[in-house]
């Protein structure tokens, strides 16, 4: 495939590292500021690097990847869609913007793909939700696209990405904010500061592993590592008070699918 990624942050260099790996594609990258590693990609040949949309006046593209903050979105596609000739495929990793926004700068895509990546798709361990078409060989095509960013899903209806966000996108900041908390808290209780952020993120990675092992029901697994009257017990007891940490999740979830709607109408 020819493609077009746009923007070269976190994510984009995620993908572009992917698709570099497969060497199945012929890579073009607008980049909205210099990058010194994108240079060195360029140097061997790998990428085709352009500094400013009017070079690439007349190209046609398989499919254009959109990795820009949603606040630039705006500028990037008005400087963007007047060099383009054609394109097949568009698909978007911006936050927030629904696919109707793009509909207006990509009238005639034949389609528009929104995914929602979390931070660890950045690192290659994240989960990228996308939605906008049924034809099975494009959901093929975008699953190729992003498997270098981690698990791949869909949706159909995109009234479902404000619950998605506040579980999945926004969930990893809940777990720094526990992790931090653990942390700071074991140091008081005497664990060598050097020890205590390792400590959390270990428990909090291991503990995801154990939930990806066939999905087992999180309650089952709580009631495996708490006995009756034991130390564990203690301290879910004061978790699971009234009010206690449901509560307080529940409230930020909603608070953030809330904040999700606000945003797609604006």
């Amino acid at each position: 495939m020819r493609l077009l990624l746009v923007g070269a942050g976190r994510m984009g260099s995620a993908m572009l590292r992917g698709w570099l790996a497969s060497s199945a594609h012929e890579i073009h990258v607008l980049r909205p500021r210099p990058k010194a590693w994108l240079s060195d990609f360029e140097r061997d040949g790998l990428v085709l690097g352009y500094d400013e949309a009017a070079a690439l006046s007349g190209l046609s593209f398989d499919a254009v990847i959109l990795a820009v903050k949603p606040q630039l979105m705006p500028e990037v596609l008005d400087e963007l869609v007047p060099h383009l000739a054609s394109i097949n495929m568009l698909l978007s990793v911006a936050a927030g913007l629904e696919r109707p926004f793009y509909r207006k700068y990509f009238p005639h895509a034949g389609h528009v793909i929104r995914a929602m990546p979390n931070t660890p798709s950045a690192v290659g361990d994240g989960t990228i939700i996308c939605m906008g078409s049924d034809d099975l060989s494009v959901r093929g095509q975008v699953h190729e696209l992003l498997q270098a960013m981690g698990h791949v899903a869909w949706i159909n209806d995109e009234a479902q990405m404000h619950g998605i966000i506040a579980l999945s996108g926004s969930g990893p900041a809940y777990l720094f904010l526990l992790a931090h908390f653990m942390a700071e808290e074991a140091q008081r209780l005497g664990v060598p500061a050097e020890m205590t952020r390792e400590l959390a993120a270990r428990t909090i990675r291991g503990a995801g592993n154990l939930l990806l092992q066939g999905l087992p029901d999180p309650e089952e697994l709580k009631r495996n590592v708490a006995s009756p009257g034991g130390t564990t017990q203690a301290a879910l007891d004061v978790l699971e008070a009234k009010p206690g940490l449901r509560e307080t999740i529940a409230s930020a979830m909603e608070a953030c699918a809330k904040r999700s709607a606000e945003l797609a109408k604006n």
